[in-house]
């Protein structure tokens, strides 16, 4: 039997596997199922204020898709010039050379001359994660490749509004409570972000539904799962 988080990830699989290789699915939930308390260094150490930037969080890989994401926070601000919104990308950098994107992302930031609206956090820890989530203006994640997603959970967690990609797991998860974008293309990616920064009412019931959509998933229903599984595998 083979145990996957997401059916996008079980019909990733089934191509490689013998046709009648059994799959079992379980769920993942997010790490931050109690609200935590603020970390207010968090904001002053990265010079930001709450409610007033865009965060994406995640290790600075190539297959994180960030280099759409910076060009399309570029149109943002070419449509919004005086705006003091800033786009934070968080996150330690890829951990091998071939797939650690950082260097592009450096390059593509001084290019469009964004040093001073975006902001590289490196390593956090997670009081400052929890922080930085908790007063996100929204949480993007433009990925192209993920098997589950676990940081839409999180952000769910904390009440805030969620951009994915068009990716397979990231919509499987996220559902009806995500805006989505075609995975490459920064011009979509842009609508997005000016429909979340422009309305109150969009970004509360985007927060509503993530706050019903989390409930399918958590930590104490990924183990009864996988105990289920387990006994009528066994």
């Amino acid at each position: 039997v083979v145990l996957t988080i997401s059916q996008f990830a079980k019909q990733s699989l089934a191509p490689i596997l013998p046709k009648d290789q059994p799959f079992e699915i379980a769920f993942q939930g997010s790490r931050f199922e109690k609200e935590g308390e603020l970390e207010e260094a968090a904001y002053q150490k990265y010079g930001l204020q709450k409610g007033r930037y865009f965060l994406f969080l995640g290790v600075l890989e190539k297959r994180k898709n960030l280099a759409t994401l910076v060009k399309a926070f570029a149109l943002f601000l070419a449509l919004n010039k005086d705006t003091d919104i800033k786009l934070v990308l968080a996150g330690q950098r890829g951990t091998r050379q071939r797939l650690d994107d950082y260097p592009a992302i450096v390059q593509l930031v001084e290019e469009l001359q964004l040093n001073e609206k975006v902001v590289l956090t490196g390593y956090l820890k997670k009081e400052e994660v929890s922080s930085l989530y908790a007063s996100a203006l929204s949480f993007v994640f433009p990925s192209a490749n993920e098997g589950f997603g676990l940081p839409v959970l999180e952000a769910f967690s904390l009440h805030v509004p969620v951009i994915v990609s068009s990716q397979g797991a990231l919509c499987e998860i996220g559902g009806e409570a995500v805006l989505s974008f075609d995975t490459f293309n920064s011009q979509a990616l842009c609508e997005c972000l000016v429909q979340v920064s422009e309305s109150d009412i969009l970004r509360k019931k985007m927060v509503e539904k993530g706050t019903e959509r989390l409930r399918l998933y958590s930590w104490d229903k990924f183990f009864v799962s996988l105990e289920e599984i387990i006994s009528r595998r066994a």
